[in-house]
């Protein structure tokens, strides 16, 4: 079967959703592998489960009946050495997924003018400790404009911020899925 994805009949690999959901059963590209077989869930903040993420909870199915996600993160480990990728970058492959699931999770208050809900900066500060990003909060609250050398920073809305936030996971995760199929592509 497809390492990258329950859903995939062999030989082809999914491409990531439209949408950055990462729910079941519609694209499930390794996110709920990941959170049922982490071996150390609690450094990823994933020991919730898929329930607690907003990417892996929408469709209301966060298992399939007849599936064990837990052997089958390990058969995705197993899959992702066999196209040479190193333990580090497994460990970067499982770190990453773990952030995009945070990134969902965050939401936004205000009227005019975004700014990241107290009840989710628990996912924000995870989310900049997995990926190390100090600016990740100005960054999904704010945009950057340079017109005729001029830089200027404009608050988002919290659509616009919301949007911004799941085109930034969309871009993170459609990255991640070619970095594999580039890996895939070498062996």
């Amino acid at each position: 079967s497809c390492p990258l994805t329950a859903s995939c009949a062999p030989p082809r690999l999914c491409r990531p959703p439209l949408t950055p959901r990462l729910c079941r059963p519609a694209s499930a590209a390794a996110p709920p592998q990941v959170v049922a077989g982490y071996p150390n869930p609690a450094s990823l903040g994933i020991d919730a489960g898929c329930a607690a993420f907003h990417y892996l909870n929408q469709s209301g199915v966060t298992s399939i009946t007849g599936v064990d996600d837990k052997a089958s993160y390990d058969e995705l480990r197993t899959a992702m050495g066999h196209i040479g990728l190193l333990d580090e970058d497994q460990e970067h492959v499982c770190k990453l997924l773990a952030s995009l699931l945070h990134i969902g999770n965050i939401r936004f208050t205000g009227e005019d003018e975004a700014a990241i809900d107290a009840a989710t900066a628990a996912s924000s500060k995870q989310t900049v400790s997995l990926l190390g990003t100090a600016n990740l909060e100005t960054c999904l609250i704010s945009s950057t404009l340079t017109t005729r050398g001029e830089t200027v920073q404009v608050r988002l809305t919290p659509e616009k911020a919301t949007l911004a936030r799941d085109a930034l996971t969309k871009s993170i995760y459609a990255r991640l899925f070619d970095w594999i199929v580039s890996r895939i592509n070498v062996t």
